[in-house]
Formats: structure tokens, C-alpha cells, sequence
């Protein structure tokens, strides 16, 4: 139902005057199966051997984006990573960025709850979402105070991104890199919120281990940071802001990528693109395929592939 009646344009101006949602934001739609339901139907992964990790797949992945995380679960157990997928909530940001703290707060305590368990007894905690991993390694400890604040610090030091997990793989010599075929060009651009982790450009070193792939950076600000995009009076602004992402993408060709779900939205909006950014680990769960099993178009060369 939403779906649909955000593509109407009466009800868009509507919303923008009683919501404030610009009338002409391109907005993420739902999916009418979420990612937590996809993962309860699947064979469970029994969890117990030396790479079993957490995923925490972030509310964008469960309710708009599910193929983000299937791929996610698909890259991951390729390398022989089981998945375990707790319950789990929103990290907690959005409150931080309209200053509802109790909301933050409520969501942060459950969490730790379902979370430290996993933290505690040593295991990894991948989050899809670069604002997620930030707020979990940054945000949730100082917000919360006395033992959760503690739990806090555990997950905090357990949790990472998907991609910087990965490429802890690739330096141990365990990342699976029998790839099939390959995307050729690939513009990546590097969200604010992973920058600021300061762990480097990990999505694009794990895409470059696919033969063939040519990956092209672009480190500049999309514009959409949380909600402000959306908001009437600042839409203009932030297809502005992100121009210069806009622009060094389009110079790069190839298909794009990026780690951030909003950023991506705004990227298809800003470049007027027919297609929105795929998610690093949608580059890489391709590759693990032929051409004829679903793969990209160009098959890997086998000398490149020795």
C-alpha cells in the first residue's frame, strides 16, 4: 500500500505539507518479505565453527533491501562463515538525529541484550549498514551508563563492518576467491559514516580481488545524511551537496556501489540513473557465478583467474 501511494502525486504533496517529505524525493520502498523471515525459513547455520559470526543486517536491509543481506549471508559462507542472525532492532540513530534520546536509548538497551551474549563469548558482529556500525562502535557506549554501558563496550569492540571482516579473510588467507566472472568497471563510492571508522577502503580492496574488476573511487559526500534530504526545505540543497559525488561516479563508468543504503537513493536521484548502487557484497556474490549460472556477462580468463 505504501508503495503505491508513493507514486502518486497527490499524495505526495499532501505528505509534503503535512509531513514535510519533499514532493519529488526518490524514496526506498518496502519489500513484502523482510530479511529476518527470509533467515528464519533458510537451513540454520550451526554456528559453531572458528568463523561463525553475527549478522546484524540493519532495518534497511530487513524491510526495504533483503537482497542486500542474502547476498551478504551468500559472500560470507562462500568463505565457509556461518551466519547467526539474533533479534535484533534499530541501532539507535535515528533517535540520536532528532533528539529522542528514550527512543535511542530503548532501542540501544535491546540490543545489548540480545547481542552481548555473542560478544562475550568472543564472536564477530558484521553490520550491513555503515551508520549502523558507527552508531554500535561509537554512539551506543557513550549514550548508555552503568552495566549496559560496559556490555556496550564489548559489542562495540566485537562489532565491524561486513567488508573490513572480509578482508581480515582475504589476510589470513581464507577468503574464497574462486570467482567466475567479472563486473569490468566498477565505480565505488565510499560512504561519510565508514570513512569516519577510519579502517580504509576495505569494500574496495575485497571488490578488486575479483579478476578484471577495474574499481574507481569516489570519497565525496552524497548529500542525503540521514533525513535532511528528505526534508522540503533542504532537498535542493542536498542534490547540491552531493554534486560532486554525482559527477566523479559518472566520470568513472561502470556499474556503481555503494556501502550506504540512503547514500545510494540519493546517488540514483543525483546521477538520474535507471539503476540504484548495489551494495559491495551484490558485486562480489555475482562473481562467484558463470556467465550462464547468472554471473556477470564476462567470463573470468583463466590466466587471469591463476
Amino acid at each position: 500500500l505504501v508503495n503505491f501511494t508513493m507514486k502518486i502525486r497527490l499524495f505526495r504533496i499532501v505528505m509534503q505539507t503535512l509531513v514535510g517529505i519533499h514532493k519529488d524525493k526518490l524514496m526506498p520502498a518496502f519489500h513484502p518479505k523482510s530479511f529476518a523471515s527470509w533467515f528464519k525459513k533458510r537451513k540454520p547455520s550451526p554456528g559453531k565453527n572458528e568463523n561463525s559470526v553475527v549478522l546484524f543486517s540493519t532495518c534497511f536491509v530487513n524491510y526495504n533491501n533483503p537482497d542486500v543481506g542474502k547476498a551478504t549471508v551468500e559472500v560470507l559462507e562462500k568463505s565457509g562463515v556461518d551466519v547467526i542472525h539474533p533479534p535484533q532492532n534499530c541501532c539507535g540513530m535515528p533517535g540520536l538525529n532528532s533528539g529522542d534520546l528514550d527512543f535511542a536509548r530503548k532501542k540501544m538497551k535491546s540490543n545489548v541484550d540480545s547481542l552481548y551474549p555473542y560478544a562475550e563469548k568472543g564472536q564477530k558482529i558484521l553490520a550491513i549498514n555503515p551508520t549502523c556500525s558507527m552508531t554500535m562502535k561509537k554512539e551506543v557506549p557513550a549514550f548508555l551508563e552503568g552495566e549496559y554501558r560496559e556490555k556496550a563496550r564489548s559489542i562495540a569492540d566485537a562489532t565491524m563492518d561486513v567488508n573490513e571482516y572480509l578482508f581480515t579473510l582475504k589476510k589470513e588467507d581464507k577468503f574464497n576467491k574462486d570467482f567466475k566472472s567479472t563486473p569490468g568497471e566498477v565505480a565505488y563510492h565510499v560512504p561519510c559514516h565508514l570513512r569516519a571508522q577510519n579502517i580504509g577502503f576495505r569494500s574496495r580492496d575485497m571488490m578488486k580481488t575479483i579478476p578484471g574488476a577495474q574499481v574507481k573511487v569516489t570519497a565525496e559526500c552524497s548529500g542525503h545524511d540521514g533525513t535532511w534530504a528528505m526534508k522540503k526545505e533542504y532537498f535542493e540543497a542536498s542534490l547540491d551537496a552531493g554534486k560532486r559525488a554525482f559527477e566523479g561516479l559518472k566520470a568513472s563508468g561502470g556499474c556503481v556501489s555503494s556501502d550506504c543504503p540512503l547514500a545510494a537513493i540519493q546517488l540514483q536521484q543525483g546521477m538520474n540513473a535507471d539503476e540504484r548502487p548495489e551494495h559491495p557484497v551484490q558485486i562480489l556474490a555475482p562473481a562467484y557465478k558463470k556467465p550462464e549460472e547468472g554471473g556477470y556477462p564476462t567470463p573470468v580468463e583463466k590466466e587471469a583467474e591463476s
